[in-house]
């Protein structure tokens, strides 16, 4: 299998309706899930010592859209996951830059004596 071979099965994997799903009825609600997709694929060139290629693919959800009348609305997801690991990293960011802080907010109430 060559990379061009690859690259058109990585975008054949990627179909519209991975991408916003069936719509289905909540009372007089319509709802469509829709979700961001990606993909892509590589390999070595011809003539090379070692080879291979691959394709890799993957679906994150992302909201939906309610319908309901002539109004539409968007209503996203909320990624608990990247939420909590967001405040991980503020957090460590914080534990490693708090001694400097301290240390700097001791000199300038020295400095005002």
């Amino acid at each position: 299998m060559n990379v061009v071979e690859i690259m058109q099965k990585a975008k054949d994997a990627v179909d519209l309706r991975q991408v916003f799903g069936e719509p289905y009825q909540v009372g007089d609600v319509t709802i469509i899930p829709v979700a961001r997709a990606g993909g892509g694929g590589g390999g070595k060139a011809v003539g090379s010592r070692s080879g291979g290629e691959g394709y890799g693919f993957g679906i994150q959800p992302t909201g939906v859209y309610a319908i309901k009348g002539d109004s539409v609305k968007w209503v996203p997801i909320v990624n608990v996951n990247t939420i909590i690991n967001g405040a991980f990293a503020v957090t460590i960011v914080g534990m490693i830059a708090s001694p400097r802080i301290i240390r700097s907010a001791a000199r300038a109430a020295k400095a005002l004596r």
